[in-house]
Order: C-alpha cells, then sequence, then structure tokens
C-alpha cells in the first residue's frame, strides 16, 4: 500500500484577499498538493497526490456580525446550496467558506466580483474596527508608560528602575505597528481590486498586493520578536552591570 505523503504549509496570502486563496489552492493542487484541512491558525494540511486541474470557490460567512465564522441559517443555506451544485466544502478560514470543484465542470457560486467585493468589504468591517481600536489603545498606553519613565527621571530616580516600563512600550509599540501594517496592507488591497474591477482588468495584481501585506506582516512578526527578546537581553545586562 502506498504510504500516503502530507505537508503542513502556512497560507501566502491575507485573510481578506479571497482571490489570492483561490489562486493559492489551485497552485498547490497543480503541483500535487490537494488541501487536506484549512485551520483558523494558518496551518494548512496538504496531501500528496496526482498533479490536478481543480478550481477553488472562497465565499464570504454571510453573517458579519461577528469577527469569526458562524454558521447561521443564511450560512447554512448557502453551503446546502453550493454542494448540492457539486461543490466540496473544503473548510474554513477566517470568514471565508472554501469550496473545490474539478475545473471548468461548475459555475462557481458568485462570479459578479463587484458583489464579492462588496462581501469581503461587510465580512472585514468589524476586524477593521479591532485594529484600529488595538492601535489607538495601544499608542495611548504607550505614550502613558513614556510620562511614566520620564517622571522617574526628572524625580532624580535611576533609569533602570522604570525597567518594566521599557518592556511595556516595546511590546504596545509592536502591537502598533502590527496593526497598522495589516490596516494599510487591507486598505491597498481594496482600492487595487476596485480599480481593477473600475477598469474591467483582472485582479491578479490585487492578489499579489493582499500577498505583500500579508507576508510584510509576517516578516514583521519575526523581526518584532527577535528585536524585543534582544532588547531585554540587553537592558538585563545592563541593569546588572549597573548594580555592580
Amino acid at each position: 500500500m502506498k504510504k500516503q505523503e502530507f505537508r503542513r504549509k502556512a497560507p501566502r496570502c491575507a485573510p481578506f484577499d479571497y482571490k489570492g486563496v483561490e489562486d493559492e489552492l489551485t497552485e498547490m493542487a497543480q503541483a500535487g498538493w490537494q488541501i487536506e484541512q484549512i485551520d483558523y491558525r494558518n496551518a494548512w494540511i496538504y496531501r500528496k497526490t496526482e498533479p490536478a486541474e481543480k478550481q477553488f470557490a472562497a465565499v464570504f460567512c454571510k453573517k458579519t456580525r461577528n469577527l469569526r465564522y458562524e454558521e447561521d441559517e443564511s450560512q447554512k443555506r448557502l453551503e446546502d446550496f453550493c454542494q448540492s451544485n457539486g461543490w466540496h466544502k473544503v473548510g474554513q478560514w477566517h470568514k471565508m467558506v472554501i469550496f473545490s470543484a474539478d475545473k471548468g465542470v461548475l459555475i462557481p457560486p458568485e462570479t459578479d466580483e463587484t458583489v464579492r467585493l462588496k462581501s469581503a468589504r461587510e465580512a472585514m468591517r468589524n476586524s477593521v474596527i479591532m485594529y484600529s481600536v488595538y492601535a489607538i489603545a495601544a499608542m495611548i498606553l504607550c505614550l502613558t508608560n513614556t510620562a511614566d519613565i520620564l517622571h522617574v527621571v526628572r524625580t532624580g530616580g535611576e533609569w533602570y528602575t522604570a525597567l518594566e516600563n521599557y518592556a511595556i512600550i516595546m511590546i504596545l509599540l509592536s502591537v502598533f505597528v502590527y496593526c497598522i501594517i495589516w490596516l494599510a496592507g487591507y486598505k491597498m488591497w481594496l482600492k487595487r481590486m476596485e480599480e481593477n474591477i473600475l477598469s474591467g482588468r483582472k485582479t491578479t495584481a490585487a492578489a499579489k498586493t493582499g500577498m505583500a501585506s500579508f507576508l510584510a506582516y509576517k516578516v514583521y512578526q519575526w523581526t518584532s520578536a527577535v528585536l524585543f527578546i534582544g532588547s531585554m537581553l540587553a537592558l538585563m545586562i545592563m541593569q546588572a552591570i549597573w548594580n555592580m
């Protein structure tokens, strides 16, 4: 019996870029990797198969009130409709429900790009609000902790007595920059999609914008983690030297 080979791979597209999701899954299927499981935490599992021509359809959850996917009655009807017409439900990622079928056999459940973009905008509305609130709150708290450090210095205290404040500021700045990158990437992708749809061009360029923004805040995640750990070690060493 032939042993099956599985591969765990993080996606290269943003959670709002439905076109990027479809293109990535199509490319993986053509390369002989069939999607087996889509996990919310970015752990996509592929199964090794023969190269196949597949088409994928990412449909946004119709219940946009909540931040995550929820299968209410209207969503269940949509999924039942897709599956009754031959589409196979792969899973859901954030607020996208993803279906697959053999290429060229079935008509996608949604074909109007204007309607699809509207669904994406509605689905991302609460996420945009959430990241905006996080960014504002992080900046306010960052300024508050900075004021505390300045107060310590002005009153004659040693700078290292505010070591906790330094750590908090770095964490808050990391949160702030991460949220700004996410929001800027989403806005750039949305603008590019709108321009492409109005001009009648393909949405490939917008998908590249979504991929670039996703990679940007992934790189930032790792970079900020390394810088934070390095800075904290440096502060601890400086404090130890100061106390010698």
